[in-house]
C-alpha cells in the first residue's frame, strides 16, 4: 500500500514477555545438504557439517526468542531424500506444510578463486527481502569486525529453496570455505555464536 511491502503472517505475534519477541511464529531452519549431499569443503571439514552446527545452534536462539522452530534435519541425512525421485522440495514442503512465517537455508560457500570470500544472503521473492536486508545488516557488522572487510551483502538468485510462496525465504551463504581466512573464521566457536546471533537479531 504506497508503495509499502505489507506482511501478512500466518502467526500473529502473541502478546507476552518482551525477552520472547517471536512468540507464535514458525520459522523453518534448513542447514544446507546433508548425507550424501557433501556441499563444498575446506581444511579437515565439510560444508553439510559445519551448517549443520550453525542451523542447531540458530535454532536454539530462535526458540529462546519464542518461535516454535521446524529444522529440516538435527543429523547428518539428506532431506531431499524424503521425497521420490529426491527433491529439494523436500525441503521446502516444511514450510508449507507447517505454514511457516519465515524459511531460511543456511549455506557456505566455495570458489576456484581461494581469494573470493565473505557472506552473502540472497532472495528470490520481492517480499523476502526486507528479511534479506535486515539479516544482513546484522551479519555484516560480526563479519566486518572478524575479517576486516566487508561482506557480499544481498543479492538476487533464483535458487530453488527460495522459491517459497507461502512465506518469505532467503538463503545465507556464511563465508567461503575455500578461503584461509573465512574457514578459519568459519569453524571458530566464537565466531560461529555471534554469526547465528546476528542471524537471530535480523529475523526479530
Amino acid at each position: 500500500q504506497d508503495d509499502n511491502i505489507v506482511f501478512d503472517f500466518h502467526h500473529a505475534t502473541a502478546m507476552g514477555s518482551t525477552n520472547k519477541p517471536l512468540t507464535g511464529k514458525r520459522i523453518v531452519v534448513d542447514p544446507g545438504h546433508g548425507g550424501n549431499s557433501i556441499g563444498t569443503s575446506g581444511g579437515n571439514t565439510s560444508e553439510k557439517a559445519e551448517v549443520l552446527k550453525y542451523g542447531l545452534l540458530l535454532r536454539d536462539k530462535l526458540t529462546a526468542l519464542g518461535a516454535t522452530v521446524i529444522m529440516t534435519r538435527t543429523t547428518d541425512v539428506n532431506p531431499d531424500h524424503a521425497l521420490s525421485p529426491p527433491s529439494l522440495y523436500a525441503r521446502t514442503n516444511h514450510a508449507r506444510n507447517g505454514k511457516a512465517d519465515l524459511f531460511i537455508s543456511i549455506h557456505m560457500d566455495g570458489a576456484n578463486n581461494a581469494s573470493a570470500r565473505g557472506y552473502t544472503v540472497f532472495y528470490f521473492n520481492e517480499y523476502s527481502q526486507p528479511f534479506a536486508n535486515t539479516i544482513k545488516n546484522r551479519v555484516e557488522t560480526v563479519y566486518k569486525n572478524a575479517a576486516g572487510i566487508s561482506g557480499r551483502g544481498v543479492r538476487f538468485a533464483p535458487f530453488s529453496v527460495m522459491r517459497v510462496h507461502d512465506c518469505p525465504a532467503i538463503l545465507i551463504e556464511c563465508g567461503f570455505m575455500t578461503n584461509a581466512r573465512d574457514l578459519e573464521l568459519l569453524i571458530s566457536t566464537a565466531y560461529r555464536e555471534n554469526f547465528t546471533k546476528a542471524m537471530a537479531d535480523g529475523i526479530v
